[in-house]
C-alpha cells in the first residue's frame, strides 16, 4: 500500500512540474532545476518530523488537553461579574477535581454571562437555594468567591460522587427536559449552550468526547481533524450569480464529509489572529491567521464568531467550529492560504501533511 502511495505521489509531482515547465516556458535542465526546488520546497514545509496525532480535538475536547488560558481569559472578560475569576475557578476546581472549563462554562450560563440578578446581587453563580427557606429562594452569599465555592462544592458532589461526569448528564440534573416547571421548554438549551461556551473557552480537559485526532506534522496541521475529505478544490469554477452563470475563481479548498457541522477548526501552523469577523459577507464567520513570512491563512463559514483577535495559537491550536455561515450551501470549512496577499492552492500546503502520515 505505502509502494502505490508512494507511486500516486511521484506521479502527481511530475503532472505538477510538467505543468508549471509549460506554463513558464521552460524544458530540459530547466525542468530538472524546478524539480530540485519542488522537492526541496516539499520537504521545508513537511519539516522532516514524523507525523504525530494529538488527543483532544473534539467537540467537545481541549485540542492540547489543558486549559487554554488566553480563550478562558477573554471569554470571562465578556461575562460581567465573572470578569477575572479565572484563577479562582482553576483553584477551586483543582480542590473538587472538576474540570475548571465545564465549571466556567455552567457558571456563564447560568448566569447569563455574569449578568444575571442571582450573581450581581446574591454572588450566586450557580442558582443555588437556600435550604431554610425550604428550597424556594436563593442563597445569598457574603463575597462571589463564596458564591463560587459553594457551586463547586455542589458540581463536586454532583459529578465525584453522583458520577455525572458529560454535559449532558449535568443537564438532566440543573435542566431536565420535560420538567413541570419549564412550560416553555427552556430546558433543551441548556445542553447545547453549555457546550458551546466551553467550546469558546477552548474545549473541557476531562470527561469529554474526542471529534477526531489532530493532525501534526513537522509544525503544520490538518485544519479539520474530523475529516480529511476535500469537496471542492482550487481553481476556477461555473456559478450561477443573480441567475447567471460565470467563471469564478474558487480561491481555497472546502473540506468537509460526514457530520462535520459544529466540529473543530485548528490553525494549520503557529501565528497570530488578525480577524475574526462575524457573519462577514461571503465568507460568514471567520478567522484570519498571520503566520509570518508573507503567509496568512483563513478559515471561513464557522457556526459562530471564532477566537478573538490577538489570539496567539500553535499548529493545532482550537479557532473554532465549522459552520454554514455566509455565502454556503452546507457545513464545511473553506480554507485559504495567500502569500504576499495572494491566494495560492492550499494543496501544495495540505499535501505535505496527509503524505508525511501516511509515511509514519
Amino acid at each position: 500500500m505505502n509502494n502505490l502511495i508512494a507511486m500516486a505521489k511521484k506521479m502527481v509531482q511530475r503532472k505538477i512540474v510538467l505543468w508549471l515547465g509549460g506554463l513558464i516556458g521552460i524544458s530540459g535542465f530547466g525542468i530538472i532545476v524546478l524539480v530540485m526546488i519542488v522537492v526541496l520546497l516539499i520537504v521545508g514545509i513537511a519539516g522532516g518530523s514524523a507525523s504525530q496525532t494529538v488527543n483532544g480535538g473534539g467537540s467537545y475536547c481541549s485540542v492540547t488537553g489543558e486549559v487554554n488560558h488566553d480563550l478562558m481569559d477573554s471569554t470571562l472578560a465578556g461575562a460581567g461579574k465573572l470578569a477575572g475569576t479565572k484563577d479562582m475557578i482553576i483553584q477551586l476546581s483543582s480542590e473538587k477535581g472538576i474540570d475548571p472549563v465545564l465549571f466556567a462554562a455552567i457558571a456563564i450560563h447560568e448566569t447569563g454571562y455574569g449578568t444575571s440578578n442571582a450573581i450581581v446581587n446574591k454572588n450566586n453563580p450557580g442558582g443555588l437555594m437556600n435550604p431554610a427557606t425550604g428550597s424556594r429562594e436563593l442563597y445569598v452569599f457574603d463575597t462571589l468567591e463564596e458564591g463560587l465555592r459553594g457551586m463547586a462544592n455542589t458540581l463536586h458532589n454532583r459529578i465525584i460522587k453522583d458520577g455525572l461526569v458529560t454535559i449532558e448528564d449535568l443537564g438532566s440534573v440543573y435542566a431536565p427536559v420535560g420538567a413541570g416547571n419549564d412550560p416553555n421548554g427552556l430546558n433543551g438549551h441548556w445542553v447545547p449552550n453549555v457546550t458551546s461556551i466551553a467550546e469558546e473557552l477552548g474545549g473541557l480537559t476531562m470527561n469529554c468526547e474526542q471529534g477526531g485526532d489532530v493532525l501534526i506534522v513537522g509544525d503544520k496541521a490538518w485544519p479539520v481533524p474530523s475529516t480529511k475529505t476535500i469537496t471542492s478544490v482550487y481553481g476556477f469554477r461555473t456559478i450561477k450569480v443573480n441567475g447567471v452563470w460565470q467563471s469564478r475563481l474558487h480561491a481555497g479548498v472546502d473540506i468537509a464529509g460526514g457530520n462535520v457541522n459544529g466540529k473543530p477548526i485548528v490553525s494549520y501552523a503557529a501565528g497570530v489572529v488578525t480577524k475574526s469577523q462575524n457573519h462577514a459577507g461571503g465568507w460568514g464567520n471567520h478567522v484570519v491567521i498571520d503566520h509570518g513570512g508573507g503567509v496568512q491563512t483563513l478559515y471561513a463559514h464557522m457556526i459562530e464568531k471564532g477566537v478573538p483577535v490577538g489570539t496567539q495559537v500553535n499548529a493545532g491550536s482550537y479557532l473554532g467550529r465549522v459552520g454554514s455561515t455566509g455565502n454556503s450551501t452546507g457545513p464545511h470549512l473553506h480554507f485559504e492560504v495567500y502569500v504576499n496577499g495572494q491566494t495560492v492552492d492550499p494543496m501544495l500546503y495540505l499535501t505535505p501533511i496527509l503524505a508525511g502520515a501516511s509515511e509514519s
